[in-house]
């Protein structure tokens, strides 16, 4: 109630003294303006917004039209209003569109807040058909199913599923309908099967036990076994993938990746399934291990490797195994290497240049074309691959939600989704021409939930 009665009072103020908000109203002589915005489709109840910089921070939001004022903030302050709970009853997942900026000479009143439920009718029912695109985010596992022509998505029945605390990167299995994302606040992994309409089960067991700050996933391509980067440990995690996709740790498991404080926070599989590769964030270097026919792991002579950066944080393997990329958030870099028949690598060439905060990037099945995300830019960079494996800037940057965390292509190399962090958690899509140009899908993205960190795709 004080929330809505603080919201009621600075409405008037905004209306009926707009000195406070363009005119130096408080006691310093720099000018406020006010922060409104304009809510569409809430049909549920308890919706709570967040805003930076705003006192109080927190907003409750109980009807759509539009709301003049839910800040005042001075000139040069900048503001960023997110989801911080999703309305229920019925349950819906609400997005912000110009969530973000810095306070000029003018009120902001551009701030769009559209909210759709979570469950979507067709036809025949509530049924659905892959294939599918599933997103992690705080909340749960927004589900997706996907056309494959034009990669326009339908929201699952039953969607969001919930799943464990402090979400962090996903994977699929690609022997069996099972996916599997990590948690990173509660250092476990949670899994799932999914069945043709996109509905997900918990596995038996499930969430599994990893380690401190369980981040990132990655499994051999026979379905054998499972890998988890685990940042706040400074260790991989090895798990066996049993009857019902059930895990149980590998002998040895966990392994270390390096220095005691090396945060690896990203770890990719072979396409043969001989190594995992793993970037070690506050190191900037790569531990790479063989897998074992237990699945056990042992460091390749050299390992790990020094990439020339900091801050790795996502890396990813060509289809044919011969080169490894990485991205560095803190040198804005994207590395090239050969990978030899024993798992070293070796630089190919000085590293490129990336947008500001590289977070995540793919290659495409034919391995002719790069994309990476740049967090802070809120864009996508794309690179050609030529036939050494050497990469190289294209075209300009496109622009994505933001914060961008995590972006995956089809395995038609047609379309292109990206996980957007903030703005109330999003997922865009793109359609992908041969040359790497992208041309985003028009009026979307799509509602995920607020802090979408990655996505899984899924036959």
């Amino acid at each position: 109630m004080g929330h809505r009665i603080y919201i009621l009072v600075l409405e008037v103020i905004c209306a009926g003294l707009m000195t406070s908000c363009g005119n130096s109203a408080t006691n310093s002589s720099t000018a406020h303006y006010c922060i409104g915005l304009t809510v569409t489709g809430l049909a549920g109840s308890g919706l709570v917004l967040q805003a930076t910089n705003a006192t109080p921070g927190t907003i409750p939001i109980t009807r759509n039209g539009t709301y003049p004022v839910v800040a005042s903030l001075p000139t040069g302050t900048a503001y960023q209003v997110s989801v911080k709970t999703q309305p229920t009853n019925p349950s819906q997942i609400c997005s912000i569109s110009n969530a973000s900026g810095v306070v000029a000479t003018s009120n902001i009143t551009n701030i769009v807040v559209s909210c759709s439920n979570t469950s979507t009718s067709t036809s025949t029912g509530t049924s659905t058909t892959g294939p599918f695109a599933f997103a992690e985010t705080t909340t749960g596992i927004a589900a997706y199913s996907i056309n494959s022509s034009s990669g326009l998505l339908t929201q699952v029945s039953g969607s969001p599923f919930a799943a464990g605390s402090g979400g962090a990167y996903g994977v699929l299995d690609p022997t069996a309908p099972y996916l599997y994302f990590a948690n990173m606040g509660s250092g476990t992994i949670s899994g799932f099967s999914y069945n043709s309409n996109g509905l997900l089960t918990a596995l038996a067991n499930s969430p599994y036990s990893s380690g401190a700050g369980a981040y990132s996933l990655a499994i051999t391509p026979d379905g054998k076994y499972l890998y988890a980067a685990n940042y706040n440990a400074a260790s991989v995690s090895g798990f066996a993938i049993g009857t019902g996709g059930t895990l149980t740790s590998v002998t040895g498991s966990p392994y270390a990746t390096g220095s005691s404080g090396s945060l690896p926070s990203a770890v990719a599989m072979d396409p043969q399934g001989r190594y995992i590769y793993v970037a070690n964030d506050a190191d900037g270097t790569v531990s790479v291990f063989a897998i074992g026919s237990n699945g056990s792991l042992t460091p390749v002579a050299g390992s790990p490797f020094t990439d020339g950066g900091y801050g790795s944080v996502s890396l990813a393997v060509d289809p044919s195994g011969g080169h490894l990329y990485v991205v560095d958030y803190y040198s804005n870099s994207l590395m090239s290497f050969v990978v030899s028949n024993t798992g070293s690598l070796t630089p190919l060439g000085t590293s490129v240049s990336t947008g500001n905060s590289p977070r995540a990037l793919t290659v495409n099945p034919a391995g002719n074309l790069l994309y990476v995300v740049n967090q802070a830019d809120a864009t996508i960079s794309t690179y050609i691959i030529n036939s050494t494996g050497t990469s190289l800037s294209t075209a300009a940057p496109v622009p994505t939600g933001p914060s961008p965390f995590d972006i995956k292509i089809d395995s038609s190399g047609q379309h292109v989704y990206v996980a957007n962090y903030s703005g109330g958690g999003t997922m865009s899509v793109y359609s992908a021409a041969t040359n790497g140009a992208l041309s985003a899908i028009p009026n979307r993205p799509y509602p995920t939930g607020y802090g979408t960190t990655s996505i899984v795709l899924a036959p």
